[in-house]
């Protein structure tokens, strides 16, 4: 099964999987059609990357070849390809970001993190020209 990570929205990480095109539908209203290759609606959301990242390795160590008995060799090369498919769809989700969501999620665990001499200094837009305590001074 093919499986991707993405950004579902600002605060949730989702799995979707890939839907194969070809065969004919045989119930329901499109019945008779045949199926188009996509990404099916995501399936499993998570609130952070790190869960996510665990959610899809889970998902790909599932994907045991089928007919052959279990041994240690085989766990362990299917183990390693797991890795690998997981270690690549995190690479590519990340890569997919803009700068500035990046800034906020990094921002949001604590960092002091900009985008360059003019760039995002901040997540948020602020005024600088205060401070909060400063507005109560007057």
């Amino acid at each position: 099964m093919k499986l991707r990570l993405i950004k579902a929205d600002a605060l949730n990480w989702a799995l979707q999987s890939w839907q194969e095109g070809g065969d004919t539908v045989e119930r329901g209203r499109y019945a008779g059609q045949v199926k188009q290759s996509k990404w099916k609606p995501p399936h499993a959301f998570y609130s952070r990357l790190k869960d996510a990242a665990r959610g899809l390795f889970n998902e790909n160590l599932g994907d045991l070849p089928d007919g052959e008995p279990l041994t240690g060799a085989a766990l362990i090369a299917t183990i390693e390809a797991a890795e690998t498919r997981t270690v690549e769809a995190v690479q590519a989700a990340v890569d997919t970001l803009e700068t500035s969501m990046l800034i906020g999620v990094l921002q949001e665990r604590g960092y002091a993190v900009t985008a360059g001499k003019k760039g995002r200094t901040s997540y948020v837009e602020e005024d600088e020209t205060k401070t909060p305590h400063e507005d109560n001074d007057e």
